[in-house]
Order: structure tokens, then sequence, then C-alpha cells
């Protein structure tokens, strides 16, 4: 695993021959399955995954994913290092997660959009906070792996959830990594000036909300590869 302490040394001890024992199907969907952060639906599942309904069902049957009462599939965050450590195997097959994770919550984020700005905003907000972890983390991929098209399918919702809610200094940040992005390959004026503005905007409200920003960014020992 990352950092190797005893514990997780004993832990991948056990999940070695678990792992001899799947098949190469369930072997691939339990792997990419940790691209997940704070839970993940079916849909999520069968689009980044790749997997089936039989193949999510597998592993809720071998108890490496729990269905909960709330509907969304989990993984222990235990289950997810090994996974991913699996994963990390196939460099071209984690970039390739990656992208499908960041596409499904690009097109997310823009089917929310119409709620923000209309007569549903808490109800849009609600469903975001659902899908927080994972907003990070696919906004994240969008400016590690310069894709812009998705940053500016998805920008208009991030910077109204940003704006009201109590994560306005992480909202800045994540615009300013846009914007950098946005410079660096060429995008157009518009795409800059309005990641440029959503940073401004936010870094306008930020000073209240600083603390309880940096604490809802909560750690993990994932983390996506350089």
């Amino acid at each position: 695993m990352r950092d190797i302490p005893e514990r997780q040394r004993s832990i991948r001890a056990v999940l070695n021959p678990l792992w001899d024992g799947l098949t190469d199907e369930v072997r691939e969907v339990f792997q990419r399955t940790s691209i997940f952060w704070g839970g993940f639906t079916r849909a999520a599942f069968e689009a980044v995954t790749g997997g089936s309904l039989r193949s999510l069902s597998l592993l809720v049957d071998k108890s490496l994913v729990r269905h909960d009462d709330d509907g969304r599939y989990r993984m222990h965050e235990l289950l997810a290092q090994y996974a991913w450590e699996q994963l990390k195997k196939s460099p071209e097959d984690v970039q390739a997660t990656r992208r499908r994770h960041a596409r499904f919550f690009a097109r997310f984020l823009e089917d929310q959009l119409a709620d923000l700005m209309g007569d549903r905003p808490r109800s849009a907000q609600a469903a975001i906070n659902v899908e927080v972890e994972n907003v990070r983390a696919a906004w994240r991929t969008m400016a590690e792996l310069h894709m812009a098209q998705e940053i500016r399918q998805s920008a208009s919702s991030m910077w109204f959830y940003f704006l009201d809610s109590y994560l306005v200094v992480e909202g800045m940040e994540l615009f300013e990594q846009a914007l950098a992005l946005l410079e660096e390959a060429g995008g157009d004026d518009a795409d800059a000036r309005f990641c440029r503005g959503g940073a401004g905007a936010s870094g306008d409200r930020s000073s209240r909300s600083t603390a309880h920003a940096r604490k809802a960014r909560r750690p993990s020992t994932r983390a996506w590869p350089s």
C-alpha cells in the first residue's frame, strides 16, 4: 500500500488471497471502483468502471462493496487503498479510469445547473453535497489531465455551488487551478475570464469561511499519481 505500516502489511496479507481468487472481470471492476470518493451510484459505477449490475452485485456478494440504506454503494477505505494499489499497476488504466470519472461528474454538475440558477437551488446543492468528494476529485483530474472541455462543461455549476456554500476558499482554489489550465491550453478568453471571475468572486467571500473550508477537505491516503 502507499506507506506500508505494519497494520497495512497485515491487511494486505489478508487481502492477497482474496484478490487471487477473483475472476479477471471482478478484479477489473474492483480496482477501478477505488476511483470513487464518498460512495457512488449504480449509474456512476457502470459509466466509470465499465461494469454491469451483475459485476456490481458480485462485489457486494463478496463484501468488497456494501449497498447502504440510502441506495449508494461504498467501499471501505482499506479495501479502496488495496484496490488502488492494484489499479496503479496499469498506469494506462489509471488515467483512463480517472478520465471517465471526471467526464461522468462533469455531466452530473452540468445537469444541476438549471436548478442552481432556477427555482430549486437547495435541491441542486443537496445533490452536489452527496457527491462533493467525487466532484473535488473529478475537478482535480480535469485540471491535472488538461480536460478543458469538461472544465467548461462544469464550471458554472461549480461557481454557483461553492459561492453559495461554506466552501468558498476551496472554490477559489479550484477556479484558480482551472484558470491556469485554460491559459496553458490556450482556451478562449471568455472561458478564462469566467474562471478568473469565479476565483475573484469566491475570494471576496473567503474570509468568513476559511477555517470551515479547510476543515472540509478531508485528507486520505489515496492520492493520484504525479
